[in-house]
């Protein structure tokens, strides 16, 4: 037996206070706080209309009989007349009843018997109200019911779980005081609202005064949308696990958001590690059921550590009886609605009560709990199954699936991620998938719908007659029985979407006039089956097509119209234009050290040199990038894949730092390899420095991230646990190079800035280095002044970068370069090579502007530069046309990049490394600054071109940056005339 009581005396006395509490009382606060309040369908509403709305829609019901414990049934599509009713229910005192439009008719009808629902909200009800725009004038009480969700029943009947005010509430103050929303937040509600993380969506923004950003109806379930959406400056989302799957597994965009929630199901730390990877913002994960008001156990997931579903929220306390995880506190819900003795069993008399009376929720969930005090999911103790985040009760798939006049017995089970069921006919013809499927559409959701159906003789049995699950058969992948006789592919499209169809839906064979839904088909496997086709095909295909050509033999036809996507190879195919450009500067002045990439770690612990020797070959074979040259034929460069290629690892003594700068000026030979060198640089017993030196043709930033991870598998022996390389695929973009040169018409070409030596007729580019530091609370406080206009930390620092720009140019329209990964899609993101593109961000920043203007005006062009980020520069550059000048580099002079930290690159087995020294190399402008994270706050460079700059001259404006983003963070309203120095 153990129990994590999560809190105190002062918690005691916050739950006090919060009891008094409701959810009108919450709403009240983000009317008065906020601007925008809902954003649907392109429409904004401001909080002041939102209240009005409200208001009117909470008189209508009053004049209907709705009052405190009334129950109003909602059947409306996501949108805002939705977000009007249920704050409208809540003013006139009664608790709202999710009804989706996408469930049954049968099951809808039941809800509403079941929960002696009043009324019913349908679509149009709201519209044109004429009530009265005050409040109402009602009494409601934190102990009133604030709505009621129906959840899956083992009996076979969903039941109505029923939350009070007081037990929700808690759960969003906690939330506001662990993760504070502010009025700048957008967070996009995507979630169905019959599900309970809906609630918070709604809810907790409209309490902080935040924006609440409505998908469209059917949005949740599309990847791509969702991207698109979530670009638009929105900081918080919600993703069950299975979902942020899908959404990684395809192009992600850079995006602004600062926080993303899981919960729902199991969050793997695969899973976790791959979204570190491609999204740059914080994981939490959280856990909690219908019956306890969402939530109540949470924890940030950070790369590299196990995820748990952490620890005990506010006013919660958590205890393990005999292994199973129950709940007590101000959250748990009232009990099922009329079903007082499923009440009885499930909340029970709490042996650990602090007050008289209390009660304990028991889940269900088995779990444990660690050394330091987080708890850990281990399963079900019962035949509750989660599905991509929908909770089903396999007694009501089984309840259902007995009404069929045709099955003697039935049985439910999950393989994998797909729900099974298991038949037993009568005597006479089986029924056909189609006629199962549709018999039970009628009284369970699409999630609750079998995905595989089996024929068995009887049903496996224990000694006492129940059913024997364990003996269960896994489904054979056998072709189920259709409505459709069997089609072979006819032609080689047709074979191939039908092989990936049958990969993907455990289905063999597959018939070119199959229903994708019969066999098995949901929205997941939808995405994956997309995705495949398109990389096979190489046409661009979106689950909308699945869904509207369900069948192989229409989706070729539709794959054969589909637009054609750009290739990405696992390796080099063909040479990009940034290639080009660097092959012939290395033609034109000889091998050089100009391109070159490094970097140096100092580490402790015993190295096994043969063994990390044998570990770089592996990463070698893996990557054909580093196994790649470039010859000259005909004038052209050529690339040359080698089958295999020698990369050595030189082990030497001496000095680190001699060392060092001895490597990283060697030129590498291009045409002959290999364009990577790895060196161990001995200095005591167990101590040692690693440096890797990289020509920037086939690798960047985030390649060095990736070679030094599959190094370090490697070591370890983990080859095998490293992703599959294949190639991905990027839509062509065909407005992108539209958008740059509007973006870039009229742009002023040219940037001087002050302080600069006579510029010499060719650029020399001889880099000069000096080093910087932001500490930590600056760092801080700047990412509070930037959540709070919806923009990312780069975006702020590039502001601060842009406003001293302006102050010391004069100039009111700047052209800032930066850098894309250009990654498209996570096969990308595990491959080295070029992908990184130059970006030509314009910045109009007339008068004399506040910084929070140049961070509103930076936010926009970043947006907009990375939607479009895969154009290559090269081709801006042509089509731009800028006037010819050999002694600066075309369009953007400056620059400015921010990469991500080194901390934690290297993890090399029974070794502590620490970044030491690293370099990019290639830097064709005046002036670029880079920031990277570091634990202390951020570590800068700026780099400038010694034939144009004096030393003092670069640590001037170094420093003169650090003041401006110090002066700004603390004073977010200063004016660029109002900056120090």
């Amino acid at each position: 037996m153990n129990s994590a009581p999560g809190d105190d005396p002062a918690a005691h006395a916050g739950e006090r206070g919060r009891t008094s509490e409701t959810l009108l009382s919450l709403v009240a606060e983000g009317v008065a706080a906020g601007g925008v309040a809902v954003v649907a369908e392109g429409v904004e509403v401001s909080y002041a209309e939102l209240d009005a709305l409200s208001n009117q829609a909470a008189h209508r019901l009053r004049s209907r009989g709705v009052g405190p414990e009334s129950v109003v049934g909602v059947r409306l599509e996501r949108g805002l007349e939705m977000v009007v009713a249920l704050v409208g229910i809540l003013k006139a005192g009664a608790a709202y009843l999710p009804l989706d439009p996408e469930y049954p008719k049968d099951r809808l009808q039941f809800m509403v018997e079941d929960s002696g629902t009043e009324l019913v909200i349908e679509p149009g009800d709201l519209t044109g109200l004429e009530e009265s725009r005050w409040p109402v004038d009602v009494v409601v009480r934190p102990e009133n019911a604030a709505y009621v969700i129906y959840t899956s029943g083992s009996t076979g009947r969903p039941k109505g779980v029923v939350i009070e005010h007081r037990g929700i509430v808690n759960r969003l103050r906690w939330m506001q005081d662990e993760y504070s929303l502010t009025p700048q937040d957008r967070v996009l509600q995507k979630t169905p609202f019959g599900f309970d993380v809906s609630v918070w969506e709604f809810f907790w923004t409209l309490s902080a005064g935040a924006t609440l950003v409505m998908a469209r109806p059917g949005g949740h379930r599309d990847p791509q949308y969702l991207a698109e959406i979530m670009a638009d400056g929105i900081t918080t989302v919600h993703f069950v696990p299975s979902m942020l799957r899908a959404f990684l597994a395809g192009p992600v965009p850079p995006l602004p958001v600062r926080r993303v929630l899981c919960s729902g199901e199991a969050l793997p730390d695969e899973l976790a590690e791959r979204f570190h990877r491609v999204i740059g913002a914080e994981l939490h994960n959280l856990y909690g059921p219908t019956e306890a008001s969402v939530d109540v156990t949470a924890t940030r997931c950070l790369p590299g550590e196990t995820v748990t579903i952490g620890y005990p929220i506010a006013n919660t306390r958590i205890h393990l009886l005999d292994g199973e995880l129950t709940i007590a506190g101000v959250q748990l819900a009232r009990g099922y609605l009329n079903r007082p003795s499923l009440t009885a069993e499930k909340f029970v008399p709490n042996p650990f009560a602090q007050e008289p009376g209390e009660r304990l929720y028991r889940t269900g969930d088995r779990a444990r709990q660690r050394e330091d005090g987080a708890f850990e999911y281990l399963g079900r103790f019962d035949h509750q199954v989660k599905i991509h985040g929908n909770r089903i009760e396999l007694g009501e798939v089984e309840a259902a699936l007995h009404e069929h006049p045709a099955i003697a017995a039935a049985a439910a089970a999950v393989h994998g991620d797909r729900l099974v069921a298991y038949c037993v006919y009568r005597a006479g013809a089986a029924p056909s998938t189609a006629e199962l499927r549709a018999h039970l559409a009628r009284t369970l959701p699409d999630p609750m719908l079998p995905a595989v159906w089996t024929s068995l003789a009887a049903l496996p049995l224990t000694p006492s007659g129940k059913i024997d699950r364990n003996a269960l058969p896994a489904p054979d992948g056998g072709r189920p029985e259709l409505g459709v006789a069997y089609v072979a592919p006819r032609n080689a499209a047709e074979q191939e979407i039908a092989e990936i169809w049958a990969d993907a839906l455990g289905v063999s064979p597959v018939g070119v006039h199959d229903p994708f839904l019969e066999l098995g088909g949901r929205s997941l496997a939808a995405t994956r089956i997309c995705a495949r086709v398109s990389r096979v095909t190489g046409r661009r295909l979106s689950v909308a097509d699945l869904f509207t050509a369900p069948t192989v033999a229409e989706l070729a036809e539709v794959v054969g119209a589909a637009p054609i996507l750009a290739e990405v190879h696992s390796g080099p195919r063909e040479i990009s234009a940034a290639q080009h450009r660097m092959w012939f500067l290395d033609q034109l002045s000889g091998p050089s050290a100009t391109y070159t990439m490094y970097e140096a770690y100092r580490c402790v612990g015993e190295l096994d040199v043969e063994v990390l020797r044998d570990a770089l070959a592996q990463v070698v074979r893996r990557h054909e990038s580093l196994r790649t040259t470039f010859r000259s034929r005909r004038g052209e460069p050529e690339l040359v894949v080698s089958a295999d290629a020698d990369v050595p690892l030189a082990v030497v003594d001496g000095s680190a730092e001699e060392i060092v700068d001895a490597e990283i000026g060697k030129p590498f030979d291009l045409a002959r390899g290999p364009l990577l060198r790895c060196t161990v640089i001995r200095s005591a017993p167990g101590r040692f420095t690693l440096l890797a030196v990289i020509h920037h043709v086939i690798a960047d930033d985030t390649s060095m991230e990736v070679f030094w991870r599959d190094l370090a598998e490697c070591y370890a022996g983990r080859a095998s646990a490293l992703p599959e390389l294949t190639a991905s695929y990027v839509a062509q973009d065909h407005a992108g190079l539209e958008y740059w040169k509007s973006a870039l018409t009229g742009a002023p070409m040219v940037i001087e800035l002050p302080d600069s030596l006579p510029r010499p007729a060719r650029q020399a580019q001889l880099e000069g280095a000096v080093e910087f530091s932001v500490p930590q609370h600056v760092v801080s406080a700047l990412d509070a002044v930037a959540a709070e206009a919806g923009a990312t930390g780069f975006m702020a620092l590039l502001a601060a970068f842009v406003l001293d720009l302006r102050r010391a140019t004069g100039r009111d329209d700047l052209v800032v370069g930066t850098f894309a990964g250009n990654r498209p899609s996570v096969e990308a993101e595990d491959q080295i090579g070029l992908f990184v593109n130059t970006l030509a961000l314009r910045v109009r920043v007339p008068g004399d502007p506040a910084y929070r203007e140049v961070l509103d005006a930076v936010r926009e062009v970043v947006l907009g530069g990375f939607r479009h980020q895969d154009v290559p520069f090269d081709q801006v550059v042509t089509a731009v046309r800028p006037p010819r000048d050999l002694s600066r580099n075309p369009v953007a002079q400056v620059a400015f990049q921010s990469l991500g930290s080194l901390a934690d690159r290297l993890r090399l087995d029974g070794v502590r490394a620490e970044p030491w020294r690293a370099g990019q190399g290639g830097n064709p402008f005046d002036v670029l600054v880079t920031v990277r994270e570091h634990p202390d706050g951020v570590a800068g460079t700026l780099h400038y071109d010694r034939a144009l700059f004096a030393e003092a001259a670069a640590k001037a404006m170094a420093d003169r940056f650090v003041q401006v983003v110090g002066t700004v963070a603390a004073v977010p309203c200063t004016r660029g005339s109002e900056l120090p120095g």
